[in-house]
């Protein structure tokens, strides 16, 4: 599966919207991998400029730049990636 195929709409057009201002503002997103994330495999992530925030099993909650997130993508550990949703809290 390419790059851009691993992304859903919301984080390709993120993507590009970021790319065309300025390519160094990081963007929250989440990501499925084929594995729960190794310390090499964190590593490897980490060289590429991306932040891996929490872990849950073969999801992560990560951020980076839009060009970091494209190299991320192009792993073969990566399934799909998603651009993070913020959520209101519900008043009770």
């Amino acid at each position: 599966m390419a790059g851009f195929q691993k992304m859903d709409t919301a984080l390709q057009k993120e993507i590009d919207k970021i790319s065309a201002q300025s390519d160094g503002e990081e963007i929250q997103f989440l990501a499925k991998l084929s594995e729960e994330p190794s310390t090499q495999l964190r590593e490897a992530i980490g060289r590429m400029g991306i932040t891996i925030e929490t872990a849950a099993g073969k999801i992560v909650t990560a951020s980076g730049t839009p060009n970091a997130i494209r190299d991320l993508a192009a792993m073969d550990e990566v399934e799909t990636l998603q651009l993070s949703q913020t959520r209101d809290m519900l008043n009770r």
